[in-house]
């Protein structure tokens, strides 16, 4: 073909070149809007799996925070009950061993040999038993 013969033939190539230039450029448009959209879903896809990730870590750490807080609160509820049971036990043992004491006879003012033994060895051996006693029941309760 010849080139155009007159000026409305020249603008009509013209035009014709310029509708060819932009269909070119729509497809290259269109491909380059298709993989940006592909690209688009693989980076959601992405941040949907690292969000559930994340969640799941986010579950487990604070799962294991509030174990961890639960065993805390445990110990120091054990620990403060045995420490009230100690003093408890304590204060019975020495309600007891007082009780013991004011029911012994009182000290005369005899000379040491005059004493009555055996009245001490029995004051003596109920103090004992009360003691031993207070610490059974202690080491009970503890236990």
């Amino acid at each position: 073909m010849s080139g155009p013969r007159t000026a409305r033939e020249a603008l009509l190539a013209e035009l014709m070149g310029d509708m060819d230039k932009l269909i070119e450029r729509q497809e290259q448009a269109t491909a380059a809007a298709n993989a940006a959209a592909e690209r688009l879903e693989a980076a959601a896809t992405t941040i949907t799996v690292a969000a559930a990730n994340s969640a799941e870590a986010a579950k487990a750490s604070v799962g294991e925070f509030i174990t961890r807080r639960v065993n805390d609160a445990t110990r120091q509820a054990a620990e403060d009950a045995r420490k009230a049971i100690d003093e408890a036990a304590a204060a019975a043992v020495g309600k007891a061993v007082l009780a013991s004491r004011n029911a012994l006879p009182q000290a005369r003012p005899e000379p040491p040999a005059a004493r009555p033994w055996p009245a001490f060895a029995a004051g003596a051996a109920v103090a004992t038993a009360v003691v031993a006693a207070g610490a059974l029941l202690a080491w009970v309760l503890t236990h």
